[in-house]
């Protein structure tokens, strides 16, 4: 999207320099209808982003060359195109925070807006970390609750997170087999994930629960 808005806002700047020259006089209005319909075809595209700047640009439309709409259009496509680099370098930042591993598995899938199958991509490799090392450790499989609740109970754990022995250290061993285990019953279940349907911000709070899943795992020492 960037550039494609970067490049139509060549194209205006171009012809805006160059209309009055008499090597341009045959293309000056192709050039404008052109530029025209290719910002119209991307402002039809926007459902929900910067929708004032759709009515801005639906407003100064024209099919015959007028060099102000012409200069306005390079205005407003300036415009999207700023919002558009801060959304982007906004999502650059989030991303920086979410753990490498999840940003490998999930990132093009979000990008492509399967904003549930990245987030099921990414409780399945926090699930399938944890089966591999138990296996390990056990040759016993299991899988999903009942792998966590294994791996992590608070009475016999194969991995913790805290001293056992005081009941503080219980506490928090018990409250983050809860938080593994309520994240695959209620998120990585395939009959959850069926209802789930995340948009984009629930998606990346989704995200950020598998992120903060994954250090808890590399603090453990199950990733090297």
């Amino acid at each position: 999207m960037i550039r494609y808005l970067t490049e139509l806002i060549e194209e205006s700047i171009l012809l805006e320099e160059n209309y009055q020259l008499s090597d341009w006089e045959d293309f000056v209005d192709d050039s404008f209808l052109d530029i025209m319909t290719k910002s119209k075809l991307f402002f039809i595209k926007l459902k929900k982003d910067p929708l004032i700047l759709k009515k801005e640009f639906e407003e100064n439309y024209s099919e015959n060359f007028d060099f102000d709409k012409l200069f306005n259009n390079t205005r407003i496509l300036k415009k999207a195109k700023n919002y558009f680099d801060k959304i982007d370098n906004e999502e650059l930042s989030y991303w920086n925070c979410i753990h490498p591993k999840i940003r490998l598995l999930s990132k093009r899938k979000f990008d492509n807006e399967f904003y549930a199958d990245s987030v099921e991509t990414a409780l399945k490799e926090v699930n399938c970390i944890i089966k591999n090392e138990f296996k390990k450790i056990s040759g016993e499989e299991l899988d999903g609750a009942k792998l966590i609740q294994k791996v992590f109970s608070v009475n016999n754990p194969v991995f913790q997170f805290a001293d056992i022995t005081t009941e503080t250290g219980r506490n928090i061993q018990q409250g983050y087999m809860n938080i593994f285990a309520g994240a695959m019953i209620g998120i990585r279940n395939p009959k959850a994930h069926n209802n789930l349907n995340p948009d984009k911000i629930k998606a990346i709070h989704l995200l950020q629960i598998a992120s903060f899943m994954m250090i808890k795992l590399e603090e453990l020492g199950m990733i090297k």
